[in-house]
């Protein structure tokens, strides 16, 4: 079965929102940007491998599951079919891709490590709520931004 565009974009976009994510979240992970993301999911943009394969790292999954979601094949059952590759947990990803957007660039590195862990099944929920803490720390370290001496001049 040939999948369209549109299918692969619809079940990019089931999958997204079923897993509480946004298309920021997604773009940052892929290395594009949200209206690019926003283009695939409406079928009106294409992919390549990098961007797909980035996406379905992000959701846990393989490039192939992907095609075989838009195909109407729950991933389960393929998964069942082919062997498993470790199933992101709802709860961690939603937890952890929630303050994604307006996180420091080291706490999105931690979270990029988070989300590969939790991928490979590694992540136990209490890990998982030692990371999220150190995640508000760190975005409340990065909201404290030294304040502007602009206007103030030095006398002559």
């Amino acid at each position: 079965m040939n999948i369209t565009r549109t299918e692969l974009g619809s079940t990019l976009r089931r999958l997204r929102l079923a897993r509480g994510l946004t298309l920021a979240d997604i773009a940052y992970a892929a290395g594009t940007d949200p209206a690019n993301i926003s283009r695939l999911e409406r079928g009106m943009q294409g992919y390549s491998d990098q961007l797909l394969t980035a996406i379905a790292d992000l959701f846990g999954m393989r490039m192939w599951e992907l095609f075989k979601e838009a195909e109407g094949r729950p991933v389960h059952q393929v998964r069942e079919e082919h062997g498993h590759y470790g199933a992101v947990p709802a709860k961690q990803l939603q937890l952890v891709s929630q303050r994604y957007v307006h996180a420091s660039p080291a706490a999105r590195r931690l979270i990029d490590r988070t989300v590969k862990l939790a991928a490979s099944g590694k992540l136990s929920d209490q890990a998982a709520a030692s990371l999220l803490t150190l995640l508000r720390s760190l975005s409340k370290t990065a909201a404290k931004k030294p304040k502007s001496k602009k206007g103030k001049r030095k006398p002559r």
